[in-house]
């Protein structure tokens, strides 16, 4: 489950007049990289995209035998589907942070869709326009993820309280999940929205309050937000087919 909230900024990049703003950072982005071999780290970014395409929580499961054409697995075989992009504006030190994509629509970037990097969790898309998209950060009060410890299944919810760009609070942890420092936590799967299993962070330190039967855990991340360069959308290819298959019952739950 990921709650958003709507503020301000949260259009602040992509309507006509601003839309300015996104190019300039991004001109500013362009001229970074070619100082550091653009064209090297741009072909890296897409073979990566390509083969997070390849491994096996893209999967639905079906025998990929029934759809070889041309030694090429089908789409319909594939559950998600990864589009590289630039991030061109990060916040971090906010309460409520945001980052600018330089993907959008015409890349087939929709709002709803993950934002992630190889050891971690970025973000959930929230605006599009046409070439750039504004992703809502795990550093944002307004988005809470859903995540479990990988050595069980003892789900909960991470959320982030404002404090450092590398710690975040984990909740609904019962007490008999026996938890650890260094506990690998990870997506659950249960969203439409990420791939279970996708590193989030580890155990930094826990407490169990008199009387209580929920953990208090806090969570080193595994990302470092100040050094995003590259990041990747995720697609879930079945999302909207889900959607419609829960939505009159959730609604009316």
């Amino acid at each position: 489950m990921t709650i958003r909230r709507h503020y301000y900024h949260s259009s602040y990049f992509l309507n006509s007049t601003n839309s300015v703003i996104a190019g300039v950072y991004e001109f500013v982005e362009v001229s970074k990289d070619y100082l550091n071999l653009k064209i090297h780290n741009r072909v890296l970014a897409e073979e990566n995209a390509k083969l997070r395409s390849q491994v096996k929580e893209s999967d639905l499961g079906i025998p990929s035998s029934s759809f070889l054409n041309n030694d090429k697995i089908s789409s319909i075989a594939k559950k998600y589907k990864y589009i590289d992009a630039k991030v061109i504006y990060n916040s971090y030190r906010k309460p409520n942070n945001y980052l600018v994509i330089n993907k959008g629509s015409v890349h087939g970037v929709l709002p709803d869709m993950g934002v992630l990097v190889a050891d971690g969790v970025i973000g959930v898309v929230q605006e599009v326009s046409r070439n750039h998209s504004l992703v809502m950060s795990i550093l944002n009060t307004g988005l809470t993820l859903n995540v479990r410890l990988k050595k069980n299944q003892f789900f909960g919810s991470i959320v982030w309280e404002g404090t450092g760009h590398k710690r975040m609070r984990l909740l609904d942890i019962p007490k008999q999940s026996e938890v650890l420092v260094g506990d690998t936590i990870i997506t659950d799967g249960k969203s439409f929205i990420f791939p279970e299993g996708i590193p989030v962070g580890r155990v930094a330190s826990y407490s169990m309050p008199p009387q209580e039967n929920y953990y208090q855990i806090e969570v080193e991340l595994f990302t470092d937000f100040r050094e995003l360069n590259y990041v990747y959308v995720v697609e879930n290819m079945m999302a909207e087919e889900l959607k419609n298959l829960t939505e009159d019952y959730i609604e009316n739950e």
